[in-house]
């Protein structure tokens, strides 16, 4: 998970250098640049706490281990010690959670909202591309039309007649009103297509960011779920050892759960540190 929390992040500071975002469409870069500076910290808060809690476990599970020898030897003050470092691992598996849930909550917000962004941005592609059409249209209109006058200056240069002189003088300076407008046309349309490609490269961006943040919620979701089952087993884990007489069949049973307990905070390590 900390893997793609780094991509996300990478994704988006890439969407913030992208200047043309910033000049069509600025709520893009305002959001991810809110995302940077809000929701990834949390992110990593929320990993943080995590991690804290597996720490926690981690020096509980030596003493625990110890107890739970003595425990099986009818130890009740074993059973006692093993209670109270059960108890002191809640807190930590709560804070976790909490976080879990915050930054859960907060993708999702981003999430929706860059969703908006998106189709705003495939607004504004959809417009410049019909603006380029419009020009290439115009230009060809007017490139047809200029072929049409040169031919008919092409015709006067060998019929000198008065009336055509005159008229030649005139489709001479129309002629040349149209090339310029074609070079303006030109210009215009380059213009647009520079800018119509550099957003769809920012478009490509925009939808690997968009592809990475819904799998980030996705693991946000699951380790949100991880920790608040983890929170509930070790509050069964309490209730158990609260309950329990000093004995060896009841240390034993206890040892089971407290075996496949251990097995389910590794999977949660490996899962937030890969």
């Amino acid at each position: 998970m900390i893997a793609l929390i780094k991509n996300v992040v990478q994704l988006a500071q890439s969407i913030q250098s992208q200047d043309v975002l910033s000049a069509q469409t600025p709520a893009i870069p305002q959001h991810v640049g809110a995302f940077i500076q809000t929701v990834a910290p949390e992110a990593q808060d929320d990993i943080d706490a995590t991690n804290k809690f597996i720490s926690a476990y981690r020096q509980a599970k030596s003493a625990i281990d110890t107890a739970i020898a003595a425990w099986r030897g009818g130890s009740d003050e074993a059973r006692a010690r093993a209670l109270n470092q059960l108890q002191g691992l809640s807190s930590f598996v709560q804070s976790a959670t909490s976080a879990n849930n915050k930054v859960f909550q907060d993708l999702n917000s981003f999430k929706q909202a860059f969703n908006a962004d998106e189709e705003q941005l495939g607004g504004v592609l959809n417009q410049i591309n019909a603006q380029i059409s419009a020009i290439q249209a115009g230009i060809q209109d007017q490139q047809k039309t200029l072929a049409q006058e040169k031919a008919t200056l092409a015709l006067i240069s060998v019929n000198p007649i008065t009336y055509w002189i005159y008229e030649g003088a005139s489709l001479l300076t129309t002629s040349q009103t149209l090339e310029q407008a074609i070079i303006l046309a030109n210009t215009q349309m380059n213009a647009y297509a520079q800018t119509y490609y550099n957003l769809q490269h920012a478009s490509a961006i925009t939808q690997q960011l968009s592809s990475s943040v819904q799998s980030l919620i996705n693991s946000s979701q699951n380790l949100s779920n991880s920790t608040s089952i983890i929170g509930g087993q070790i509050t069964q884990l309490v209730d158990t050892v609260r309950n329990a007489a000093a004995t060896n069949e009841e240390a034993v049973v206890f040892q089971a759960y407290w075996a496949t307990f251990d097995g389910q905070v590794n999977d949660l390590d490996v899962f937030i540190n890969s």
